[in-house]
């Protein structure tokens, strides 16, 4: 029985990865995912039946680990379920064959590379998070969560938009990581692992990651405050602003222009 869930321990998080990749590729298998995440699912839930009948644990003992194994499968595979659909609906808008969208058709801009970076882990959105000043006036941050299961950990990103107060912001966000990983996990609830680490999003560690993508120019002495800043709180924080997307524009352009002169 060790043996069984030791094989399980295994299997499942390394379907769970292999749901992320193939979400990941280009273009996505989102049939072959979803098949991933319910084999997963249904791996962990047959060998807890099993367990549960030839155990000889408690009875008491054995209702609560099911209950909790089937609980965390019953939101984690609906939830896992449903990010697969919104990733296949988004890419449902571009037919096979189709011409390039405008999105493909001109090069990327720093909300795009947002959105786009780290494509193999789950990401939750949200623009409820602001930086509250003295004077009332609240300045607009999006946030994105990034939550990495397979490495049970989660790290966080920050789009600050055109502002005069961009030097402050990103000062401010050195204070406010932390409380845009609680205010996302009061709201979002999902899990995933196997039975020697079955976690939900509460579980994930905060691996101290910070990203920040910032569309005003940053002085290099503004960036060395800024990291000072989060590293008082050991955070490690990257920060991304044009000199960011600068090469990813030109890569665009030579991918682009190898496209136009194969045609």
């Amino acid at each position: 029985m060790e043996i069984a869930w030791t094989i399980v321990g295994v299997l499942a998080p390394l379907l769970l990865g292999a749901m992320l990749t193939l979400v990941g590729l280009t273009p996505p298998e989102f049939r072959a995912a979803r098949i991933c995440l319910i084999l997963s699912a249904t791996i962990l839930g047959g060998m807890q039946m099993v367990w549960q009948i030839q155990t000889g644990q408690p009875l008491w003992w054995r209702l609560v680990l099911g209950f909790v194994i089937f609980g965390l499968i019953g939101a984690g595979l609906p939830e896992g379920l449903r990010w697969i659909s919104k990733r296949e609906n988004r890419a449902s808008k571009q037919p096979a064959g189709a011409a390039p969208s405008k999105a493909e058709e001109k090069p990327p801009t720093l909300a795009d590379l947002f959105k786009s970076d780290f494509p193999n882990v789950m990401k939750f959105t949200g623009d409820r998070f602001g930086i509250q000043w003295k004077n009332g006036s609240v300045s607009p941050v999006v946030v994105q969560n990034y939550l990495d299961f397979p490495a049970k950990s989660q790290f966080v990103g920050f789009y600050v938009a055109s502002s005069t107060r961009t030097f402050d912001i990103c000062m401010k966000l050195a204070d406010d990581a932390q409380a845009a990983i609680e205010d996302m996990r009061t709201r979002v609830k999902v899990g995933a692992g196997d039975v020697g680490g079955v976690n939900t999003i509460d579980d994930l560690t905060f691996s101290g990651r910070v990203f920040i993508y910032h569309e005003d120019f940053l002085t290099n002495p503004q960036k060395a405050r800024i990291i000072l800043a989060f590293t008082e709180h050991r955070y490690d924080v990257q920060l991304r602003g044009q000199d960011y997307l600068g090469p990813q524009v030109v890569a665009w352009h030579h991918a682009h222009d190898a496209k136009a002169a194969q045609k």
